[in-house]
C-alpha cells in the first residue's frame, strides 16, 4: 500500500503523460515538432548565408588578384623603362 502511495506522488514524465488529456499531449507533440522545424529552417538559412558570403568573397579575391597582377606588370614595365633611361 505504501508503494502505491509513492507512485501517486511520483512526478515523472511518464506519470504526467498518463494523466494528461489527448489534447494536452498533442500540444506537446506539436510544439516539439515546431522546435525541430525551426532548427532545420535556421540550419538551412545559415548554410545559404555562408555559401553566399563564400561565393562573394571568392569572386572578390579573384578580381583583386587580377588587379594585383596587372599592377605588378605596370610596375615592372616602369622599372625596365627607368633602368633603360638611366643607362643611356
Amino acid at each position: 500500500m505504501e508503494e502505491e502511495g509513492n507512485q501517486d506522488n511520483d512526478c515523472s514524465t511518464t506519470n504526467q503523460l498518463g494523466v494528461m488529456s489527448s489534447k494536452e499531449k498533442s500540444v506537446i507533440v506539436d510544439s516539439t515538432n515546431q522546435i525541430d522545424e525551426d532548427g532545420l529552417t535556421n540550419f538551412v538559412l545559415t548554410v545559404a548565408g555562408v555559401s553566399a558570403v563564400v561565393l562573394l568573397l571568392r569572386s572578390d579575391v579573384k578580381q583583386s588578384a587580377n588587379i594585383f597582377r596587372c599592377n605588378v606588370k605596370h610596375i615592372r614595365n616602369w622599372l625596365e623603362e627607368e633602368t633603360a633611361a638611366s643607362s643611356k
